[in-house]
């Protein structure tokens, strides 16, 4: 019920662009480019190398936002990015959408022979105030549970 209200809000207008001119709004797809431009830039200011940005998996079997390194840990981070307020980071991300984030970075490192570190998959949610400015970035480490990983 409460994904079904989530698309119907987005389908109906753009998150933190009240009030600007309807010329003005971005498509659902241009604020989501902004938000993973807003976390590759935040994640570069802590420390962590990037690697890759919207990896797909072989076969389409999902996508990894970005693919980061920091401290021999290999990282995925899914970016979420909606109106201040509007959900929690646990509504965010699912537990099913968890699971399938730390299949996709194990298949990542596999492909790539990183077989000598960590693994971790982050969340980094970006929260728009008014008039599209970031109102807020949270960066939420470990979101998989161990036994995903």
């Amino acid at each position: 019920m409460l994904a079904a209200s989530v698309r119907r809000f987005f389908r109906e207008r753009r998150p933190g662009w009240e009030g600007t001119d309807g010329a003005d709004v971005p498509s659902t797809r241009e604020i989501g480019d902004r938000g993973e431009k807003i976390a590759r830039w935040y994640l570069e200011k802590h420390g962590y190398q990037i690697l890759e940005t919207n990896w797909w998996a072989a076969g389409r079997w999902g996508e990894l936002d970005i693919v980061a390194w920091r401290d021999n840990t290999l990282i995925g981070v899914e970016v979420k990015s909606y109106p201040a307020g509007e959900m929690t980071p646990a509504e965010a991300l699912r537990s099913k959408k968890r699971s399938r984030l730390a299949r996709l970075i194990k298949q990542y490192a596999k492909l790539k022979r990183r077989f000598d570190c960590s693994l971790r998959v982050d969340l980094v949610v970006i929260e728009w105030a008014e008039r599209g400015k970031v109102g807020t970035i949270r960066h939420i480490e470990s979101v998989a549970t161990g036994d995903d990983l």
